[in-house]
């Protein structure tokens, strides 16, 4: 895309490096895979950026406050790229990105604004609504299991998580093939594990069973 001059699919294509190197990373993490990824989202960034290329533009702003939001003392620049990412999301009615933005939002001030979180909440479950697509119930179902767990009592949080697992089965459900149901479905897979892991740490004899059922 470089050689060609065209600065629209260079900023797509590393975009689309950056992608495939955060689900790696996610799925099977290295040493200093965060410092990568940033100097991957950054030039991804500049591209997106110098192509005006909103989607690029907005989704790589997700993906660096993400990376942003585990580092102590970057909150408040990782809030920054949450905000470039919601409005970009509205202008270019990416509901699903409005989504994940909110979502993020909301995770990074639990602690210190719980009002501010409890509007980026609401906003989620709303842009969820409007994206009307089971991807994106799938990816909110998920974040609410996690926040719930934060902010309920174990057994609404229970309750929360299972209804995301349910969710997330929808979708493989609703997929053609057997082959294609799989491979999306390997997407979700994290959900599992997370939620599993989270029952066995409490060992709670009563949630043991629930736990391996859902590994």
């Amino acid at each position: 895309a470089a050689a060609e001059r065209d600065p629209r699919e260079e900023a797509a294509a590393r975009y689309s490096i950056l992608n495939v190197s955060s689900t790696k990373e996610s799925l099977l993490p290295t040493p200093g895979s965060t410092s990568r990824l940033m100097a991957l989202a950054q030039r991804a960034l500049e591209s997106g950026v110098a192509a005006q290329h909103a989607l690029v533009t907005l989704k790589t702003h997700r993906t660096i406050a993400s990376l942003l939001a585990r580092r102590s003392g970057s909150r408040d620049e990782a809030l920054r790229h949450v905000d470039e990412c919601l409005a970009l999301a509205v202008t270019a009615r990416q509901p699903h990105d409005e989504a994940v933005c909110s979502w993020l939002e909301a995770s990074i001030l639990r602690e210190s604004h719980p009002a501010k979180a409890r509007a980026a909440h609401s906003r989620a479950l709303e842009a969820t609504a409007r994206a009307n697509s089971p991807v994106t119930q799938a990816y909110s179902a998920g974040r609410q299991m996690r926040l719930s767990w934060d902010m309920n009592t174990p057994a609404d949080a229970i309750r929360d998580s299972l209804a995301a697992i349910a969710a997330i089965e929808t979708l493989r459900r609703l997929q053609d093939d057997a082959e294609s149901s799989a491979e999306l479905f390997s997407s979700w897979t994290l959900d599992y594990y997370w939620l599993s892991g989270r029952l066995l740490r409490d060992h709670r004899d009563t949630e043991l069973d629930l736990a391996f059922s859902i590994t």
